[in-house]
């Protein structure tokens, strides 16, 4: 095929051109394993998260935090639908079992919603005894880490010989469980009752712990996060 007005040189550039620019598009598209961002620059919110619940401040009676009060969860957000997950919450050293529910927005990277949980330490009305419970809400937003977060050790560092050489092994997004550095910052308040009203039964909140949530995207794709690795042991009781 030959064009009128175009000199071979000239075809040659444009040409190149052309196929440069579709060489660096098919590259950004094979970028799978980075990190995937929307049309506002924001990282997308839709995948699977972990995170730890850190206490910072309580209200409660008696006025104290002790240190066995953190939080565990994990958390799938689709691109439709609410977002949930499993909790895992202690509050002065009583553990509390339960579910993360929330509403993702990704125009602003946010998630907010509730924490339920259940406890298996027991307060008595009356002859008759109840599990008590924790309920809380929580929000967080969706921000672009630095690389190299929750960097593990490698593989047979377990041992002193291998150990030494750690700390120049590099890491991985495999080695560390992520697609991207996507990271998931905010805050929760959790209120339970290790009391009741005995003239009308109602629950007293006793504490009220603010935590601060540090989380990371450890999957691109939402999981059907439903198991809670961790069963009461022992039990106890209030009045």
């Amino acid at each position: 095929m030959y064009l009128h007005g175009a000199s071979l040189p000239t075809m040659k550039k444009v040409l190149s051109l052309l196929v440069a620019f579709v060489f660096l598009q098919v590259q950004s598209w094979a970028l799978s394993g980075g990190p995937v961002f929307l049309h506002n620059g924001n990282p997308s919110i839709i995948g699977t998260y972990g995170g730890v619940l850190i206490p910072q401040s309580s209200t409660s009676t008696p006025a104290t935090l002790q240190p066995a009060s953190i939080g565990i969860f994990s958390m799938s957000v689709p691109e439709t639908g609410i977002s949930a997950g499993v909790a895992i919450v202690f509050v002065n050293g009583v553990a509390f079992i339960g579910q993360i529910a929330g509403i993702g927005d990704g125009d602003k990277g946010t998630i907010q919603g509730l924490i339920a949980g259940e406890s298996n330490f027991t307060v008595t009305i009356g002859t008759q005894q109840f599990n008590i419970n924790a309920q809380g809400s929580f929000k967080a937003k969706v921000i672009q880490g630095s690389s190299g977060a929750f960097t593990p050790a490698p593989a047979g560092s377990g041992n002193g010989a291998a150990s030494s050489s750690s700390s120049s092994t590099p890491s991985t997004s495999s080695e560390v469980g992520s697609t991207n550095s996507a990271r998931l910052t905010g805050t929760a308040e959790i209120g339970t009752f290790f009391r009741v009203n005995t003239i009308t039964g109602e629950p007293l909140i006793d504490v009220v712990v603010t935590y601060a949530i540090d989380g990371i995207k450890q999957n691109n794709v939402p999981a059907n996060v439903t198991t809670v690795p961790f069963n009461f042991t022992g039990g106890g009781s209030g009045s």
